[in-house]
């Protein structure tokens, strides 16, 4: 089955996620010094931890016992949370990546925690009672993958239309009057 949701103006009991990411500047040097870890979160998981949330979507398939997140987004004033992955509900397991977009200038406009331009997911994976965090290097793979093939087409896009005399759709114009004449 499936389940989408959409919830307005509400909070979330049990995480602290403005708590998880307070300091943009502090979770990318834990990200990049491999330093993450649940020790790290810890107050941001307790009892009375709670983030508030002006919209939450959400949508879940389900299929033999494993909910999979195909779309998450939590907003609040400060930040944006979007992520997917999946809970095997039989084997108590969570493997979610969250990406955090946080708003430190207080202007309303959030940026990605990153490196270099490229944003660095968080990953909660493992048992519930125990789940790791670290960054998801996987998701950070696919973006630079991304990122340089879209940036080797454009290059070589350039360089063969200079070799062509123009650009490409000169040359293609000028072949199209050469044939009618």
């Amino acid at each position: 089955g499936s389940l989408d949701t959409e919830l307005a103006d509400g909070l979330v009991a049990g995480v602290d996620m403005a708590q998880m990411i307070r300091s943009a500047d502090a979770l990318t040097s834990a990200l990049q010094s491999g330093n993450l870890n649940a020790a790290s979160f810890q107050s941001a998981f307790e009892p009375s931890a709670e983030t508030d949330f002006s919209e939450l979507l959400g949508g879940l398939q389900f299929n033999n016992g494993v909910a999979n997140i195909d779309e998450l987004s939590l907003i609040n004033s400060v930040l944006e949370v979007t992520g997917s992955g999946s809970i095997d509900l039989g084997q108590r397991r969570i493997d979610i990546s969250l990406t955090p977009k946080v708003d430190t200038s207080g202007t309303g406009v959030q940026s990605s925690i990153g490196v270099g331009g490229i944003p660095i997911p968080l990953r909660i994976s493992g048992p519930w009672t125990a789940p790791s965090f670290s960054p998801d290097l996987r998701a950070v793979e696919q973006s630079l993958v991304s990122g340089l093939t879209g940036r080797l087409e454009n290059e070589l896009g350039g360089l063969l239309s200079n070799a062509l005399g123009g650009s490409s759709s000169s040359a293609a114009e000028a072949e199209s009057e050469d044939q009618a004449t």
